[in-house]
């Protein structure tokens, strides 16, 4: 059976020597056996099946001035495993009747996988291609089944379904920049923020915030082209997943981070980067509330040893939570103590 994708992004990411690094996203529209949406999907098999996307060169062209521009291009995926006698069999990149790319599937470990030597493909799609382009993945030269996913799972999951896909790095010259605008005005340890006379003054000077909004980014030069663009004040949202069961149940954040940069860890990179820009950061994270707003969540606080444990209705109270449906929760912090204690704690 298969669904409908609604949309998944591809990351151009612009890097070498003589270049800046700048990541850009890039909508696709297509079908898979179970949708990248749900953040992987597989391919191949008995049935023959396929990953298909569309490529819009108009947005291709947003990220180059002119095709000479592109010297270099790769496509990557994310590969999670293969069921099945793998023989001879190949994981194709093909574009309508083109094949782009092979990589064969003998010996092939999970991990991050490219298609390169893209970069005469990208080249005529900039020059010729007016309408979105149909490329597909495919497995052939047998019937395995190829497991795939999208780069970052946890963080794309969490934060925003479609934020993260196959990736599309492309390398291109760089051209002469100019900030947008100059701040005075920086973050400095120990200073905050008052309203006087109905102004915002910080350290004593009026401070006037020129902000964007956005989740955090692996590409922590991301952080360095918003400051260039003119930007001085961030709202930064995400992740949602800050809690496992082991720390859920004592409210406190996980400690677990992964070295794939992505989650918890990556929010804290790319959080440091924006201050380091000296920008200012509106933080609209902990609203998620997600010990209160998930299944997962209320029921880790149910726990016989949580920090909201005993009290003589505690029982009822277990029970109670675990009926809460929909967007309920919403209302109960309002009037049960313990709900009010976990949102204090996050």
């Amino acid at each position: 059976m298969k669904y409908s994708l609604l949309a998944f992004f591809f990351c151009l990411n612009l890097a070498v020597s003589a270049v800046e690094t700048v990541t850009l996203p890039i909508p696709l529209f297509g079908s898979g056996t179970t949708g990248y949406r749900q953040g992987s999907t597989e391919i191949g098999g008995d049935k023959s099946e396929k990953l298909h996307f569309t490529l819009d060169p108009e947005l291709l062209r947003r990220a180059v001035i002119k095709p000479e521009d592109l010297t270099l291009a790769k496509l990557t995926v994310a590969f999670i495993g293969v069921k099945g006698d793998v023989g001879k069999s190949e994981l194709v990149l093909s574009s309508e009747d083109h094949v782009l790319g092979r990589i064969p599937l003998s010996g092939l470990k999970p991990g991050t996988i490219s298609f390169d030597n893209l970069g005469d493909f990208a080249r005529t799609l900039l020059k010729k291609q007016q309408e979105p382009l149909q490329m597909t993945l495919s497995v052939a030269g047998g019937e395995p089944t190829v497991k795939i996913q999208r780069p970052d799972l946890d963080a794309a999951m969490q934060m925003h379904p479609f934020s993260l896909g196959p990736t599309l790095q492309i390398t291109i010259v760089a051209h002469p920049k100019t900030e947008l605008f100059k701040f005075d005005v920086v973050p400095r340890p120990g200073v905050y923020a008052v309203v006087k006379d109905g102004h915002i003054t910080y350290g004593g000077e009026r401070l006037r915030l020129w902000g964007a909004c956005r989740h955090p980014s692996q590409n922590l030069d991301t952080a360095r082209r918003l400051r260039q663009m003119g930007f001085n004040g961030i709202r930064l949202w995400g992740p949602v997943n800050f809690y496992n069961p082991a720390s859920g149940k004592d409210g406190s954040f996980k400690t677990d981070y992964r070295p794939d940069g992505s989650g918890v860890e990556n929010f804290d990179r790319f959080f440091a980067e924006i201050k380091k820009q000296g920008c200012f950061i509106i933080c609209p994270t902990l609203h998620y509330e997600e010990l209160i707003t998930k299944p997962d969540g209320r029921k880790w606080i149910s726990t016989d040893d949580s920090f909201v444990s005993g009290g003589d209705d505690w029982e009822a109270w277990k029970e109670g939570i675990s009926q809460i449906k929909d967007r309920d929760y919403r209302f109960f912090v309002y009037f049960d103590e313990r709900l009010q204690k976990v949102r204090y704690k996050h």
